[in-house]
């Protein structure tokens, strides 16, 4: 178990990333555009227990991200109100591993809903992650069930990255133009361990509501948090490769995980994304998909054990405040296609 504001017990970079909780702080609401604000929804599970209908589902992976999501996309509801989601939890428990937050939170994840204009947003916390669970891939299960279910016309990934790209800094969003798994550990030998998928070209709605004249307000209600180390500048959106991995990798200035020799426009490196790509991949019709990620620790000056303890040091000091611009920019994603 975690407690608001410290780390899991475990002393294990992995899962101290994914279980961190953030503790509570101030968050001031950005200036929507006229009715575009997020709005929560109260909405109960189906009958069979499955997601309630939804035009977008949201989904995001960690503590921290999780309670950002809350802030920006159902403001009013903590997420510590949001609904557990188990459907089909047969199904899955045999694919989990003692390393699993889904074993101990006995839950696929939590889930709430919220308007953004005339569309209806599933925001779901995963608790499957392919780094933890077994090698059957259950995180792909989930995104393309969570489709299924939702009838969902958009599915975003969303959270925190470690920074990748010349240029990036603290609290940037990379709005993926693919997404790429670089499994060399305990997923490595699959078919899709090594794999790109592209994300799905915006639509003019989307690409006018991601432009700077939208979002440099909706960031700056919340500037000023960070660190100049760090983030010397305000935060931007870059377009580049996510690239997943198994293992807690960053970016550093030697490229010592080879993540830019193995993706020369890479933006960020994470462990989520690659798996709902290849699980959309495998639907018959499969939804559009986007990528909204944050840099919520730097490029760091090396791969040393001293490195990684600071990039998750940064992250657990700053990783809520970033994940805000990621939030935000998937907001940016929906609020385009009510603008279609």
């Amino acid at each position: 178990m975690t407690t608001r504001g410290s780390a899991a017990a475990s002393h294990d970079l992995l899962l101290d990333r994914i279980m961190f909780e953030p503790p509570e702080t101030e968050f001031h609401e950005p200036p929507w555009p006229s009715g575009l604000a997020p709005q929560p929804v109260h909405a109960a599970l189906q009958a069979d227990g499955s997601l309630p209908a939804a035009d977008a589902v949201l989904i995001t992976w960690t503590a921290a991200e999780k309670e950002a999501l809350a802030y920006v996309l159902t403001p009013g509801v903590a997420a510590d109100d949001w609904t557990q989601y188990r459907h089909d939890w047969t199904k899955y428990v045999g694919q989990l591993t003692d390393r699993s937050p889904a074993r101990e939170a006995q839950c696929l994840g939590e889930f709430y809903m919220a308007t953004i204009g005339r569309l209806r947003v599933c925001c779901l916390h995963s608790q499957l992650h392919p780094a933890t669970d077994a090698a059957t891939l259950p995180t792909a299960q989930l995104a393309a069930q969570a489709a299924a279910e939702t009838g969902a016309k958009l599915i975003v990934t969303t959270g925190t990255a470690g920074g990748a790209g010349s240029g990036t800094v603290l609290g940037d969003v990379n709005v993926a133009t693919a997404a790429a798994s670089l499994f060399t550990t305990r997923l490595a030998g699959h078919p899709w361990s090594k794999e790109t998928w592209p994300t799905t070209p915006l639509t003019a709605g989307q690409s006018s509501m991601l432009s700077m004249d939208v979002l440099e307000p909706l960031f700056a209600a919340n500037s000023g948090r960070l660190p100049a180390q760090w983030a010397p500048r305000a935060p931007q959106v870059w377009y580049g490769d996510t690239v997943s991995t198994d293992f807690f990798a960053f970016e550093d200035e030697t490229d010592h995980y080879g993540l830019a020799a193995y993706k020369p426009n890479i933006r960020d490196v994470e462990m989520d994304d690659a798996a709902v790509a290849y699980g959309l991949s495998a639907m018959a019709e499969p939804p559009p998909l986007a990528v909204a990620r944050n840099a919520s620790d730097p490029i760091m000056p090396g791969a040393s054990e001293d490195d990684a303890k600071q990039a998750e040091e940064i992250y657990q000091q700053y990783g809520l405040y970033t994940t805000w611009n990621s939030a935000i920019a998937s907001w940016a994603l929906i609020a385009g296609l009510a603008e279609d």
